[in-house]
């Protein structure tokens, strides 16, 4: 069952600290994209596995490899303890929540796009991408509701690839504590794709770094996963098929 946040004064100071610098960022966008721009780095192998962590099915397959883990997990279970059962349901939860949480980061994005309707950065015109600045999408009420609106397509604010790329990377440490920095770093790379692709402003991408982060904390609570991780014991059978003892030799 999923156990909902406290929201404590940390929380509120982390979200307050994330919409600083997320407003402070616009001050050297035009700065930042000029500076790393680069028209030929799709070519480069690094680029193209960075740039895969925002694609959203990636995280589906973890979280599908999570339910597996869960599906064959073999823990050692006391008579009368249901250690097995919260492991087992643990890593479910955890295949579960990495999922949803690169799914819910790549809707909330694709939606804010929408509703604040920045353009990207750049247009593809004869020469590659030209800078264009900040430029809003305007609603045009001649084309229907939320006419001019309804197509995502070259809209930048925030990166939906960084904040499925975050929310994904972040679900997964919260469920494997471990692999936090690992994680983290390569999700942080794809964002940083994203700028030296002219894709997006930085701004763009750090917005959507906090949305990923965000969202990830509130999906994947470490409450809903007890038995993952080092409290999950794998079990240990001897060829009669009693569990062996913690003196036996293994000589």
């Amino acid at each position: 069952m999923w156990t909902p946040p406290r929201l404590s004064g940390r929380v509120w100071l982390a979200a307050g600290v994330a919409i600083v610098v997320v407003g402070l960022s616009h001050l050297i966008d035009r700065a930042a994209w000029h500076a790393l721009y680069d028209d030929d780095i799709e070519r480069h192998d690094w680029y193209q596995m960075l740039r895969a962590m925002g694609y959203m099915p990636v995280w589906l397959v973890v979280g599908a490899a999570m339910l597996g883990v869960g599906w064959t997990r073999r823990v050692s279970k006391r008579p009368g303890s249901s250690e097995g059962g919260r492991s087992r349901g643990g890593w479910w939860r955890g295949g579960v929540g990495v999922a949803g949480s690169a799914v819910a980061a790549g809707v909330a994005a694709e939606g804010l796009k929408l509703l604040v309707g920045r353009e990207r950065p750049a247009v593809i015109g004869e020469a590659g991408r030209e800078f264009q600045g900040f430029v809003f999408k305007a609603w045009d009420p001649s084309a229907g509701s939320f006419g001019g609106l309804t197509d995502s397509g070259n809209l930048g604010f925030p990166s939906s690839h960084t904040a499925v790329a975050v929310a994904g990377a972040v679900a997964v440490a919260r469920v494997c504590p471990g692999a936090f920095w690992p994680l983290v770093l390569t999700a942080g790379g794809c964002g940083l794709t994203r700028l030296v692709h002219g894709a997006h402003f930085l701004s763009d991408v750090l917005a959507g770094a906090a949305l990923g982060y965000a969202l990830a904390w509130l999906v994947v609570r470490p409450a809903d996963l007890a038995g993952c991780g080092a409290e999950a014991v794998e079990a240990t059978v001897e060829p009669t098929g009693e569990p062996a003892s913690e003196g036996a030799s293994s000589g």
